[in-house]
């Protein structure tokens, strides 16, 4: 869910005209108390399509009293921990502009995760190639899309948020280096939403994905008028990556790969290969847009790197044993 999204739920939950100081402890805390009475993506779809936070946590308890053997699927304790961190951050805010004396979230408890998963992880070169060589990627309809949207993940560590709201303008040269944009700037009266301001970067484009053709799929989509890299995100209910997302770890699934490989696992697999080439500590962070806070002091010093360095520094990024198969319909034939 995006942070719109979230503010949003906040926002309809309280009443858009409750002035933030009259918001109470007890109401905050009623807030984390009805999050364990919503199911997933209940403003999307279904019985309670449209329907506030307050509406569904009503309707559910109202269900229980009737019939205590009622069963329905609750948020993940992450999701109900982002709402709970969104909250705090509100106040905050309202603290830090004197709105307000105290932030009356602030002792809201986060939910407690007790699934033994150990969480996300990287994916196995075994894994990779399973994924790209699948037919999925060859002859599906959204095969091009998908295709190119987990290559960019691959090679550039970007979130799934960040690659699905790529426009064709994004993939261009500057200083004579090849690079994708990652902006929160709007275009063409598209928002964008990006999670941190680390996350604002531009990274030189991967001699594979050159390779492969990235610069010609960009111009395809300039060709049809077309601003979205890639257009199936346009249909996304509550943020660009959610149609997307949806598709792809359905795939995931369709391959039995573990509940442990999700989308960020390219991600995470970026961040190794970084790793394995050693590369400086301040351009692994700007390449990968992880926040610096926690850096060495001297990282704050100085422009940073240039473009060129970067670009050479991504040019040493690498997946040993890992073969893409070009022979893809959508693909021309791939420049050596």
């Amino acid at each position: 869910m995006g942070y719109q999204s979230l503010h949003k739920d906040i926002l309809l939950y309280f009443g858009e005209k409750t002035l933030v100081r009259n918001i109470s402890r007890q109401q905050c805390q009623k807030f984390r108390n009805d999050l364990e009475y919503v199911v997933p993506g209940y403003h999307r779809k279904g019985r309670f399509k449209d329907s506030s936070l307050a509406e569904v946590a009503r309707i559910i308890r109202e269900k229980l009293q009737d019939d205590p053997t009622f069963r329905f699927k609750k948020l993940r304790p992450k999701s109900q921990n982002k709402r709970i961190s969104h909250l705090k951050y509100i106040f905050n805010w309202a603290v830090e502009q004197e709105l307000i004396d105290r932030n009356p979230a602030k002792l809201l408890r986060p939910y407690k995760d007790f699934k033994k998963s150990g969480g996300r992880r990287s994916f196995q070169t075994e894994e990779l190639r399973r994924w790209f060589d699948d037919d999925y990627l060859r002859t599906s309809p959204k095969a091009e899309q998908h295709f190119w949207v987990t290559l960019i993940m691959l090679y550039t560590g970007t979130r799934l948020g960040e690659a699905a709201q790529l426009t064709s303008s994004d993939i261009r040269y500057q200083d004579n280096v090849p690079i994708i944009d990652i902006t929160d700037q709007p275009h063409m009266g598209m928002e964008r939403n990006i999670k941190t301001e680390s996350a604002i970067r531009k990274i030189p484009v991967h001699p594979e994905l050159i390779r492969f053709g990235l610069f010609d799929y960009a111009e395809k989509s300039r060709s049809n008028q077309c601003e979205m890299l890639f257009p199936s995100s346009k249909s996304g209910k509550s943020c660009p990556s959610w149609t997307i997302g949806k598709c792809l770890n359905q795939q995931l699934r369709r391959l039995n790969m573990t509940s442990e490989v999700v989308m960020h696992s390219f991600r995470h697999t970026f961040r190794d290969a970084l790793r394995s080439a050693e590369l400086p500590a301040e351009a692994v962070r700007y390449l990968g847009g992880w926040a610096r806070s926690g850096a060495d002091v001297a990282d704050q010093y100085g422009s940073g790197f240039s473009l060129a360095h970067l670009n050479e520094f991504m040019s040493r990024v690498s997946y040993p044993g890992l073969f893409i198969d070009e022979q893809r319909p959508f693909l021309k034939k791939p420049r050596l």
